[in-house]
């Protein structure tokens, strides 16, 4: 009987369908913005409402800058990498927005030559390298593009030409390039600030040397395609700041600084007959230097920068066509130094300039921050403009009752800590996955407490708790409560250290209502951190449980897990080699905690992530380290029984393989996904089968996300939710979707063999699985006629009973498995509606 039941299994064997390997699809649906950065030119407000610039970094980053867009409200994104473009890797000058509405750019290095580029850019389209420059036609463009007439551009480069002087060239939109003009030294040299039309309808500009004295010259362009010089400038300390700028009156206006001992600066302007002269005069007695080109206001009037010399402070001035002058505003070293950035008109009444602020312990410059200041009483002073979306995710994503999604980000917002330093102490945010927008709630202050991390609990409708990993009235961190309607932020509790401090893994709603939490460490007795409850109701902190009495230098390393059983679990982690951490369980009914395993090298050394209970009563878990690789394991265990390690992570020949670090997540499919990190910064998404053992499903990088944020969210509709700490264009992370990895196939429920139909060899098939080791059971989801999780002589039975007495089976009988339990099906069943 047992040959021809074998005989017979291998005749049914011949039409199995092929298997199905898991191909995952990587999409990044939101990248957060670094918007600390070097911004090096204005941003130019485009027809679309939004202002547009760049963001550009020295040649040996690793970032190579994006053009970005700004809304009015000071939200940005990166839409353009300047590298992969070719456009070009550091400065790109002021963009000017065209008659055919696109934005033209040029960069000073980037293209064929390295010598810099011309671009476009279509608003909501692609950005395209229109002209490469060489030695001949110049080196290296030096300002904004002039369109002269429709599609027709003229700009200037520093460098090459017949003698590395420089060049004034014309383009059109197509990218048809010619030289206008190489500048011979003698009538100029190194032109800067680009060309300005005058009202006589010719285009004037000025050279940083050349001329009579070698330190520059005013020319002239005409529109015939003319040069001429209007006049040398004189003094070997003179140098005009920046450029010209075209006045309301129709005239041409600029800025000379002189830097000797004097101190002596002016502005000038040349009239509609070419003549020069100074419009105002700095006096020397205020000793007030000039620092960069000036800026015509929507108001017609012209503003500009200052420093008053010998000290830190730097001026905002205004000057009227009638030779009127006078200083607006003024602001100290706490807001920091303008440094030839130009101004902009930000809207009707602000103005806006690029600052840079440094660390006060050093006399290094750091960043480059937009500040914005008020031209009437109805815009408060010295506002800085940041994105208040933050930046670094520290939390995994969590759907709140509105079907929106939430978390927090480590840093970014608009707020400034206490040491002047620190910008963006972090901020909660709602992501929209279907309009993939993202909406900044609150930004943290020194106060509220600071850095954020850990999975937001929502305990009713739009109210939400956390921690903070700082802060607070102690600086030790704090628990809060949100209200996403009112935008309110309330600190429920700070930490002193004596309670334990810096609460990292977030809370846990437990059976009782209560919320559970716990901090990793803390001072005296609370060296080894503490367990805490907090009431949602009349929001107090109840009770702290002080980790002591637990391994040696252990304390808790992940958020705890409320189990069915009513009883938190959680692991602990140390730092010494010869405690290597521990299983716990707490009793919220008697407040007793429990060790219930120590971690050795086998089962695994120092877990840092969360456990997770299956439907089939199993806790899984990870531990970093350990096991036959010491590379770290994946373990399970019910309640009551010793763990036991069911994988070991593979020696970490590739980097990417790294130690598992974050909770697991189980597929509807019974699947286990997780995610790894190596201490080189690579990471990667890896599943657990129980049949097909490990597979690397995904490796995260810089470009498109690094360094997972927390473990991924399950989506109702299919689909992994993610995001990372770090990487995307922006370089502080990403929001993205799996979506591949987890797609449940339709299958007949009792139909072992998968071919569509029941029959007696779905029950045949079965019983050889479980008395005779087969391995040809494809599907045990399809096998498991009673749904019960489990494979069993009773699933055989089932399918009989049905076959001969009409029994029913359980559930949909031709249906996605809905049932979390650790059964799936990697197979394809094309007949499922036979």
């Amino acid at each position: 009987m047992r040959n021809f039941i074998q005989i017979f299994f291998l005749f049914l064997l011949l039409g199995f369908p092929l298997e199905l390997q898991a191909e995952p699809h990587y999409r990044v649906l939101y990248t957060f913005p670094e918007v600390q950065s070097e911004m090096r030119s204005a941003p130019l407000l485009a027809s679309d409402g939004f202002y547009y610039g760049a963001v550009s970094r020295s040649s040996d980053s690793e970032d190579p800058g994006q053009i970005y867009r700004l809304k009015p409200n000071g939200e940005f994104d990166y839409i353009v990498s300047l590298e992969d473009t070719g456009i070009g890797r550091r400065t790109v000058m002021p963009f000017i927005q065209a008659q055919d509405k696109a934005l033209y750019g040029v960069s000073a290095e980037g293209g064929e030559f390295n010598a810099g580029t011309v671009f476009k850019y279509s608003l909501g389209g692609e950005a395209q390298v229109l002209h490469s420059f060489n030695s001949n036609d110049g080196l290296h463009p030096s300002s904004a593009l002039l369109e002269v007439s429709k599609g027709i551009f003229w700009g200037t480069t520093l460098h090459g030409g017949d003698q590395s002087f420089g060049t004034i060239y014309q383009i059109n939109s197509e990218g048809e390039f010619k030289v206008l003009y190489r500048f011979n030294g003698i009538e100029g040299s190194g032109p800067t600030g680009g060309l300005v039309r005058h009202s006589n309808g010719h285009f004037y500009g000025v050279t940083k040397r050349g001329g009579d004295e070698d330190v520059g010259v005013l020319f002239r362009m005409s529109r015939s395609q003319q040069y001429k010089v209007i006049t040398s400038f004189l003094g070997e300390d003179t140098r005009v700041i920046g450029g010209l700028t075209l006045a309301g009156d129709g005239l041409v206006y600029g800025v000379l600084q002189d830097s000797k001992a004097a101190r002596l600066s002016s502005i000038f302007k040349i009239d509609a007959h070419d003549q020069f002269s100074t419009h105002f005069a700095f006096p020397e007695s205020d000793d007030i230097r000039p620092l960069g080109p000036l800026l015509r206001g929507r108001n017609g009037y012209l503003y500009g920068l200052a420093r008053k010399v010998g000290t830190k402070e730097t001026h905002i001035y205004e000057t009227h066509t009638d030779g009127r002058f006078s200083i607006i505003k003024s602001f100290d070293e706490s807001v920091g130094f303008g440094y030839g950035y130009r101004l902009i008109q930000f809207n009707e009444n602000t103005l806006m300039i690029w600052v840079r602020r440094r660390h006060l312990q050093t006399t290094s410059f750091t960043k480059t921050y937009p500040f914005v200041f008020g031209l009437d009483d109805t815009v408060a002073e010295g506002k800085f403009l940041f994105d208040k979306r933050g930046a670094e995710p520290s939390s995994p994503l969590m759907r709140g009752t509105d079907s929106k999604f939430y978390g927090v980000t480590f840093s970014g917002g608009d707020k400034v800590a206490d040491n002047g330093i620190d910008l963006g102490l972090g901020t909660i945010y709602r992501f929209d996955l279907n309009s993939r927008e993202l909406v900044t709630l609150h930004c943290f202050s020194e106060s509220e407490g600071r850095n954020p991390s850990g999975e937001l609990i929502e305990t009713e409708p739009g109210i939400f708790f956390g921690v903070a990993q700082r802060g607070g009235e102690n600086k030790r961190g704090v628990v809060y409560r949100f209200n996403r309607h009112s935008k309110n932020l309330k600190v429920i509790h700070s930490f002193s250290g004596s309670d334990g401090q810096s609460p990292t893994f977030g809370l846990t709603l437990a059976e009782n209502g209560l919320l559970y939490g716990t901090t990793p460490n803390g001072r005296g007795e609370a060296h080894l951190g503490s367990l805490f409850t907090i009431n949602p109701k009349n929001e107090r902190l109840e009770e702290t449980y002080l980790m002591k009495g637990l391994g040696a230098e252990a304390s808790v390393s992940s958020k705890l897990l409320s189990a069915s059983d009513g009883l938190l679990y959680g692991t602990t982690a140390s730092t010494r080699k010869s405690d290597w951490g521990e299983l716990i369980r707490y009793n919220i009914e008697t407040g007793e905690m429990t060790v219930l395993h120590d971690f050795d090298g086998t089962l695994g050394r120092n877990p840092k992530s969360s456990l997770i209970e299956t439907g089939d009563g199993f806790f899984y878990g990870t531990a970093s380290t350990g096991g036959e690789f010491d590379n770290g394991t994946l373990f399970k265990f019910k309640a009551g029984s010793d763990p036991i390690s069911i994988y070991s992570f593979p020696e970490a020949i590739e980097a990417f393989e790294g130690h598992p670090l974050f909770k697991l997540v189980q597929g509807r499919s019974g699947v286990l996904f997780g995610l790894t990190q190596s201490p080189a910064g690579q990471s990667s998404l890896f599943q657990y089968d129980l049949r097909e053992g490990y597979q690397r499903l995904h490796e995260f990088n810089l470009l498109t996300g690094a360094t997972p944020a927390g473990s991924l969210l399950q989506l109702e509709e299919g689909g992994y939710l993610g995001s990372t700490q770090s990487g995307g264009l922006g370089g502080r992370g990403v929001i993205y979707k799996i979506s591949g990895i987890d797609d449940l196939l339709a299958f007949k429920r009792g139909d072992s063999n998968s071919n569509g139909i029941h029959e007696i060899a779905d029950a045949l098939l079965l019983l050889e699985f479980l008395f005779l080791g087969g391995d040809h059971l494809k599907c045990w989801d399809a096998a498991d006629a009673d749904d019960d999780g489990d494979l069993a002589i009773s699933d055989a039975v089932l399918v009989l009973h049905h076959l001969f007495l009409g029994g029913e089976f359980n559930g949909e009988l031709c249906a996605q498995d809905q049932t979390q339990d650790l059964l799936s099906c990697q197979e394809v069943n094309l007949s499922c509606d036979k």
